[in-house]
């Protein structure tokens, strides 16, 4: 027997954590907000994280970044759209051991989308 379990923004955001390529990534998913509108994820910079010059590794911090957006849209969008990241772009410096990355979507923002969806569907 098959139960299907409601996926809530701490589910996500454990499984998330604990998904192989974060986990040894060393990138953490903090929260996601209960309304999805949000979400904070870290990176700890580490021997096995950082590039040759001690910064982080741009696969790192691509992966503690682009799957997020997406995620956060698609749960306020809901099963009836299908959300497709096409790119993304990093800008930033990590001056620390901890870097962190805060994925703030609003309801407008996804009303937003929603609209623009219906205009180029109709």
């Amino acid at each position: 027997m098959i139960v299907s379990m409601r996926m809530t923004p701490r589910r996500l955001a454990i499984g998330m954590t604990l998904w192989i390529p974060n986990l040894f990534s060393g990138i953490r998913v903090k929260r996601f907000s209960p309304d999805w509108t949000s979400a904070t994820v870290e990176l700890h910079v580490n021997a096995f994280t950082r590039n040759y010059v001690k910064t982080a590794f741009g696969g790192s911090m691509s992966a503690m970044t682009d799957p997020y957006f997406f995620m956060l849209v698609r749960h306020q969008l809901g099963r009836d759209h299908i959300v497709w990241d096409t790119r993304g772009e990093i800008a930033g410096r990590c001056t620390s051991a901890r870097s962190a990355a805060r994925h703030p979507r609003t309801d407008r923002h996804a009303a937003r989308l929603a609209a623009s969806v219906q205009r180029t569907t109709s």
